[in-house]
């Protein structure tokens, strides 16, 4: 388990920044992410390949288990409700399969159940779990990755799991448990049951969180709506006659027509869009946008007038060294569509300033911060450019996830690790390969759970779908305490032993050797 994250760490850690930070034919270099993985998999085949001769192997069983055990409870279940013969009430009902099967076998298949049965409550566990790729990434996305002079990627965030847990994993054995065994009984139950009500609070935090990220989140117009701003206190009228001014401020709209600056206006084009109206003589200058937050990006659009005495120079974005970086012609911005601005990517290291040069032979400067997440629309007056802030930069800094990252990763700790180590102790020899398939099996039970609640977006707000899976895992852990206060510890090793004597004397009926200890 250790090794597993190790390599998830470099992966995680890697991967993002070769696909981000690397550009290939002026994109993201999915190819470069995509090969350096596949020849290192290529790479440790060679390896396993080169050390065949030296391995140990030993034939599979031709007995096929998963399929034995399916058997026996169905024969047990059928023998149960259609034979007339009655078994004892405290005598397992899996001793109706007798004698078709031994007793070491119905006694196999039984803590196969017992322990499957514990298992069940956790496949909500990895529906939350396997979130950290998904709508953990989607909400890091909305907040801003600037830290100090970094800026990271939202995805990268996720390698704080993989290393917490090469962090963690050494610490809960040498000092926590042991710490706690001499207050309390530290059973593996125990263990998943805390784990489970961690992972719970997990995405309470998110979801805390998640309320305040919504705060920089636009509302998006609807496809008969539009998002209106003015420039220099331009009054609107409506087509009942009413006036109003919105002067730095945004109005969520019905798009129709409207009379802005004495000018009638069919916003019905624009229906779906952010519109940006400046007043100048001969008639206003309209300009669409898209009410949209780009990723790891800031967007200028720019409102040129023929009449200003910078029409049809260069715009520059220069680096640190004084070096042209991106180019822009302006001219006018007076049409009806939304591709024409500048779109801003900081590099790695950066000190978040941005410098714009323009005008005739770039002799006008202005320098702003970078806002990740932001739209700007920049007009001019005379010279001098100003700019209107139509869409936020994300609020939240990237590092407030870190605490619903601890709180899932110490709950992995304590249902992943000990999870497998309890099936482990708690199955017979031959089940246990049929058990661990079982633990597997939540894992994508969870990721059908995803498909249905966060795949098909029935709720519409992340924070209350967040809320929702916290409260669905706090139920689920209160199922799973009362599952395992009934669940009585199994000492395999002791029967296993039994069984081996119970062999060469020629028996076959030994029962399970347990302890009372709940959960």
């Amino acid at each position: 388990y250790f090794s597993i994250n190790a390599g998830s760490l470099f992966a995680l850690g890697l991967i993002p920044f070769l696909r981000g930070g690397i550009q290939c034919f002026g994109r993201d270099c999915f190819p470069l992410a995509f090969g350096v993985p596949g020849l290192l998999m290529l790479v440790s085949f060679l390896i396993f390949i080169a050390g065949w001769k030296e391995y140990k192997k030993v034939p599979p069983s031709r007995q096929n288990i998963a399929l034995t055990v399916a058997k026996c409870i169905g024969t047990a279940l059928k023998r149960r409700y259609t034979t007339r013969e009655r078994l004892e009430e405290d005598v397992d009902w899996l001793e109706y399969a007798l004698p078709e099967y031994t007793r070491e076998m119905i006694h196999s298949v039984r803590s196969f159940i017992d322990v499957a049965i514990i298992f069940m409550p956790l496949v909500l566990f990895w529906a939350l779990f396997d979130q950290q790729a998904s709508t953990w990434v989607i909400q890091a996305q909305c907040m801003n990755c600037r830290v100090g002079p970094l800026t990271l990627m939202a995805e990268q965030m996720s390698f704080i799991n993989p290393l917490l847990i090469i962090i963690l994993v050494p610490l809960f054995e040498v000092l926590i448990y042991p710490c706690l065994k001499r207050l309390i009984s530290v059973t593996p139950l125990r263990k998943m049951a805390f784990g489970g009500l961690l992972s719970s609070l997990s995405f309470l935090v998110a979801g805390l969180l998640q309320f305040e990220v919504n705060k920089s989140i636009p509302v998006i117009p609807q496809s008969d709506q539009i998002s209106l701003w003015t420039i220099d206190d331009l009054p609107v009228m409506n087509t009942s006659g009413h006036y109003f001014l919105l002067e730095g401020r945004e109005r969520l709209m019905r798009a129709t027509e409207y009379s802005i600056g004495g000018e009638l206006i069919d916003m019905r084009r624009y229906s779906g869009k952010g519109v940006v109206v400046k007043g100048r003589k001969g008639g206003n200058t309209i300009l669409p946008f898209q009410v949209q937050k780009p990723m790891r990006t800031m967007i200028i659009y720019m409102i040129v007038e023929e009449e200003k005495s910078i029409y049809n120079t260069t715009l520059k974005m220069m680096n640190s060294k004084g070096e042209a970086i991106n180019t822009y012609q302006l001219v006018t911005s007076n049409a009806s569509d939304d591709t024409s601005y500048i779109e801003i990517k900081l590099p790695i290291i950066s000190d978040g300033k941005i410098d714009l040069r323009y005008g005739k032979n770039l002799i006008y400067r202005k320098v702003i911060e970078f806002g990740m997440g932001s739209v700007l629309v920049a007009y001019f007056e005379g010279t001098e450019m100003k700019l209107l802030n139509v869409v936020e930069e994300n609020g939240m800094n990237l590092l407030w996830t870190i605490p619903q990252y601890i709180l899932i990763t110490m709950g992995e700790i304590l249902i992943s690790v000990t999870g497998l180590e309890f099936a482990y102790s708690q199955a017979s020899a031959d089940m246990k390969s049929v058990l661990q398939a079982v633990f597997l099996s939540s894992v994508c039970l969870g990721n059908v759970i995803d498909m249905g609640i966060s795949g098909s977006h029935i709720i519409g707000d992340p924070s209350l779908e967040f809320f929702l899976y916290a409260a669905l895992m706090l139920a689920v852990m209160i199922i799973f305490i009362l599952l395992a206060n009934r669940y009585k510890y199994k000492d395999m090793r002791a029967e296993e032993s039994g069984s081996e004597c119970g062999r060469k004397k020629g028996g076959n009926a030994l029962p399970l050797a347990s302890t009372d200890t709940p959960l």
